[in-house]
This record gives C-alpha cells, structure tokens and sequence, in this order.
C-alpha cells in the first residue's frame, strides 16, 4: 500500500492519501453533449397546431445547466440574443419563437422554434359595459423592453375611473422608477423621479372598475419630455369578467413621438 503525504487537489489540502491495491485514478469524460431545451405550453396531440384564444406564458425548461437564449422578431439565435432568465415569456400575438441553450461545457444546441397562433376575439364581441381594464406595455422607441408609464385614465364622461386605483395583478418589481401607485395617482408631469412605473419585459397591468361602465375613452402617458421624446407603446383591453379580454386600442407598433397632453383614445 502506498502512503502520500502532504498533497493538493487542486486548492484542497489533503493531508494523507491512501491508495490500494483496487484504486484507479481516470480522467473524467469530456462532455461533449448538448443540452435540450423543452418548451411549455405546447401539446403537439390535442393542440399540433399551438393555438390559443388568449396570450400565453411561454417557458423553456434545460436538462442541465446552462444559458438559453431566444427570439421572437424571426431571426435566429445568439448568444447576444434575448437570455432567458425565467419567470416566461409573454406571446400576446401571433408569433415564431426561436431558441437554444449552451452548457457549461460549451456544448450548443441546434435551435428550436415553435409558433404561438393567438386568434384575438373579434371586435363584435367587445363588451358594451366592461368592468376591468387592462394596460400592457411594449416599451418605445428607446428601450423596447422596459416601459415607463407615467399615468393611465379610463374616463365615463368627464370620470376618471382609475383615479387612485391600484392594479389587481400583472405588474412585476419596480426597478427605477416609482411605486406602482404613480400610475394612476391623476399626476402627469415627467419633471421629475420617481414618477413612472417600471417593469421589464412586457408588463401587463388589470384594474377593477367595481362596477360596470360604458367607458368612453381611454388616456396614456408615456416616458417622453421635449429633451428625450419617446414614442411609447402599448394595448389596452376591456372585460366584463376578467375572463373574456377583448382589445380595443393597439398602439404596440407605434413610431410618432407622444404629445405633450399623452395619448387620447376613443371608444
């Protein structure tokens, strides 16, 4: 039997080692395999072709550790693509999502991709008297993926409606700018911080009127001051269940700066 003193395993002391007659020292196998990356929702035997009446939360799931990076606007992958980080990935509309990962190792995977048809209701179907509302944002012109929502109004009349109301769900951590609050506290100045909302990604905001309206317009602001013009993006959707969302004002392919007094929109 053979006595070590005094040796390292890399930066672990060891201070004796005993090796007999039935210890083998080996390499460890190079990893040479990829990783793979699953996709959800997708049931490819009740539902081949992917559609959906309403958006959904995309999630991809690795095998092992690594990086997984995605598209959506078509074009394939990188490593300087979009990096999933988790939490999902908002598909509203209709569109291709591309995507991959890269272990630890090295080892990148062929890319992935699998299209989301979201078939919207029509919009005969919109609901005459809504009760909730639902702001989504897509950023602007600047910083598609953050939204900066200054102030939100749904108006019967001369009402504001939102007026000091606080979202029920959707809107994730503030990051740099002021409490969810500000989004509807009736202030619309951009002089100053924190005044806005600010969420990564695409941030979906849905507030409960407590009653049923017949809404007749709607007011955004956006981040946008004459130093820095932003075209800000978004949609926004009504229900009368929370159930059933139903859009009426699609400003998320918006390219004209926003006015001074926000954006008004009738319906």
């Amino acid at each position: 039997m053979l006595d070590l003193k005094n040796i390292k395993f890399g930066t672990l002391q060891v201070d004796k080692l005993y090796i007999g007659t039935n210890l083998v020292f080996e390499k460890p196998p190079i990893d040479t395999t990829p990783p793979i990356t699953s996709i959800r929702p997708y049931d490819a035997v009740n539902n081949p072709t992917n559609t959906y009446t309403e958006p959904q939360t995309v999630y991809l799931d690795v095998n092992e550790m690594c990086d997984t990076y995605y598209t959506l606007d078509g074009g394939t992958p990188t490593t300087a693509s979009a990096h999933y980080v988790g939490g999902g990935i908002l598909i509203d509309a209709t569109k291709t999502i591309k995507y991959f990962s890269v272990d630890q190792s090295g080892n990148a995977e062929t890319p992935k991709s699998l299209t989301y048809t979201i078939n919207e209701p029509p919009p005969a179907e919109i609901p005459a008297f809504p009760r909730y509302v639902r702001f989504q944002g897509y950023g602007d012109n600047v910083s598609a993926g953050t939204t900066r929502l200054v102030e939100f109004q749904a108006f019967w009349g001369a009402t504001n409606l939102l007026l000091n109301k606080l979202p029920l769900a959707g809107y994730k951590a503030v990051d740099t700018g002021g409490t969810i609050d500000k989004a509807t506290d009736g202030i619309t100045t951009m002089s100053g911080y924190p005044i806005w909302w600010s969420g990564e990604g695409v941030p979906v905001l849905t507030y409960d009127l407590l009653d049923w309206y017949d809404i007749s317009s709607f007011k955004v602001w956006g981040y946008s001051t004459a130093g820095d013009p932003r075209a800000n993006k978004f949609k926004l959707f009504v229900s009368a269940d929370n159930v059933n969302w139903f859009l009426v004002v699609d400003h998320s392919t918006n390219t004209t700066t926003q006015p001074a007094d926000g954006w008004t929109f009738t319906v």
